[in-house]
């Protein structure tokens, strides 16, 4: 007797075979489980799509007001120690504000703390004089 399907399979036609392998690679017999498979395609490309415009976003959060007289403390002490560091940049740009704009990148506090070039340097700080 010759398999009426092209799996060779005896005893089953070629549209029960058919039916077999879409359960098997797509579990979609009700709507249910078709929404399921829906939503497992949609979703991720609609939070996929708003991770791309969130991206786009630039968020800076306010420079608070103790990372501001920490700043003006910290540009303090780099000029008693006379650093470079505590004097305007070629462009003029203060020492305070240079602070603000880059607060968590340095060791704001450490600075504040240090008592000679060495406590400085140890903030991360170059110091060159």
């Amino acid at each position: 007797m010759k398999p009426a399907n092209d799996a060779g399979i005896p005893g089953m036609t070629q549209h029960q075979l058919d039916v077999v392998r879409c359960k098997v690679h797509f579990h979609i017999d009700t709507p249910a489980e078709r929404a399921r498979m829906i939503a497992a395609i949609i979703l991720p490309a609609v939070l996929g799509c708003a991770g791309l415009i969130y991206a786009g976003c630039v968020y800076e959060p306010p420079v608070s007001r103790v990372t501001i007289e920490n700043c003006a403390t910290a540009c303090t002490t780099l000029r008693r120690l006379d650093c470079p560091e505590g004097k305007p940049t070629p462009k003029g740009a203060p020492c305070e504000a240079v602070c603000e704009s880059n607060s968590e990148l340095l060791e704001i506090v450490c600075v504040t703390q240090a008592t000679s070039v060495e406590g400085v340097r140890l903030c991360n700080v170059r110091c060159r004089q």
